[in-house]
Parts: C-alpha cells; sequence; structure tokens
C-alpha cells in the first residue's frame, strides 16, 4: 500500500463529491454572485461579505460606507459640502436589518433613507419631502480611482478582486472624490442600489461586462417582476 501522492490528491480530490452536487453548488454561486473555485470544484467567500451593517448612527458601515452632504455652495470657489443631521430610532449597530432601524431622516426629515439587503445587493431608497440639493457620498473598500460605465444609469469600481456596481434610478452625473470613493447628486425621490460580488478571473473579457449574477440583479432594478391581481 503506498499513500497517494498530494499533487495527484489536490488536482482530483473534488471527484470524491458527485458530479450531479458539484453543479448545484456551481449554478448557486452563480446566481447569487458568491465565488467559485474552479480547482476544488467549491463556493469561496467572496472578499467583500454579503451583509449590509449599519453603524450606531444609522448609516450604512458595510459593504460601503454611506455619508449624507449638503450640496448648497459646492459650485462655489472655496468652498466644500458639508455634513448635514442624521436621525435614526435605533442606536445600535447591527448587520440585521429591521423594518425600524433601516431607516434614518436626513437633514430634519427633508430625505427619508431606507436600506434592504439580499444576495450581496444594497438597495437604498431615498424619498425627498422637499426640494434641497444633497449628495450621497458612498465610501468602498475597492482599490479603484477609474468608475466604469456600461450606460448612464450603470457603473462600477474593480480592483484585482472584487467589483462594486451602482445603478441609479434617474441619469445623474457621478463623481470620483476619492479612492474607491463616489458621490451621487440627490435631487428628488430616487433609488440607488449596489452591488458587491469578485471579480471573474476564470473567462476572459469579462473587465468590461456584467457577469451573470450582475446582469440578473440590473435587470431586476430596472425591470422588476410586478404581480397583478385579476379579478373575475
Amino acid at each position: 500500500y503506498q499513500p497517494i501522492d498530494p499533487r495527484f490528491a489536490a488536482k482530483y480530490g473534488f471527484t470524491n463529491t458527485h458530479s450531479t452536487c458539484r453543479m448545484c453548488k456551481w449554478a448557486f454561486a452563480t446566481r447569487y454572485g458568491l465565488a467559485w473555485n474552479h480547482s476544488i470544484q467549491e463556493i469561496d467567500e467572496p472578499f467583500i461579505a454579503h451583509k449590509t451593517c449599519r453603524n450606531k448612527v444609522g448609516l450604512v458601515g458595510h459593504p460601503f460606507k454611506e455619508y449624507w452632504l449638503s450640496a448648497d455652495g459646492v459650485h462655489d470657489a472655496g468652498k466644500t459640502a458639508k455634513a448635514v443631521h442624521v436621525t435614526s430610532n435605533d442606536a445600535t449597530k447591527t448587520c440585521k436589518l429591521t423594518s425600524e432601524n433601516r431607516v434614518v431622516e436626513i437633514d430634519h426629515g427633508a430625505l427619508r433613507r431606507k436600506i434592504y439587503d439580499h444576495d450581496g445587493v444594497s438597495d437604498l431608497i431615498i424619498e425627498s419631502e422637499r426640494e434641497g440639493g444633497y449628495l450621497l457620498r458612498l465610501e468602498t473598500p475597492v482599490a479603484a480611482n477609474e468608475l466604469f460605465k456600461l450606460n448612464e444609469n450603470v457603473r462600477w469600481f474593480q480592483d484585482s478582486r472584487s467589483r462594486m456596481t451602482f445603478l441609479t434610478s434617474g441619469n445623474v452625473t457621478l463623481s470620483i472624490t476619492g479612492q474607491g470613493t463616489l458621490q451621487i447628486p440627490i435631487t428628488s425621490s430616487t433609488r440607488v442600489r449596489v452591488i458587491t460580488e469578485n471579480v471573474d478571473h476564470f473567462h476572459r473579457g469579462t473587465k468590461k461586462i456584467p457577469s451573470y449574477f450582475g446582469d440578473l440583479m440590473t435587470r431586476d432594478f430596472f425591470s422588476p417582476i410586478e404581480a397583478y391581481r385579476i379579478h373575475t
């Protein structure tokens, strides 16, 4: 009896799992934007965890950091945007979102922001109560200074490991304020979706095209499934 060569075991060890099970795992990873290790045929954890967490103030702290600023006077020479007041009914730092702690009020009720998360997606629903110019700043852990633009409503940051895609419900001019950081002007009610996923290094030409998961979540954002009740 001779022990199996470690190189052979490392290369073919995945065959101990039935091909149907491996296919099922791969389909699950593809559908939910998880990393897939092609060598060992197993799901890998994404570099940026698929969860949305809030800080004690109520703003998102993971997978990006959320800041709200006033846009008044920012176009004047020498003036910079100032932070505005944010209030929340909950002062708990948590990654478990509820109907109560997902809501914050910006600038004493001028804006009302709700945050929802699922499967590596963070949705910000912003309701405007009165006129005024505000800036939503999102600071991400992605080490990128260039914002790739697929179209007017779909853009992403990408480095060697991760991609974060930003979807906006209206045509707005996004600006980069630092590495992995962008600003979105908010002048009315709008929706913003942030998609977090690993970079696909296995397939060629994926730098400038959405992944299957990214495309699925993009279509869900712009053309969501609708339900109708038919009275007979």
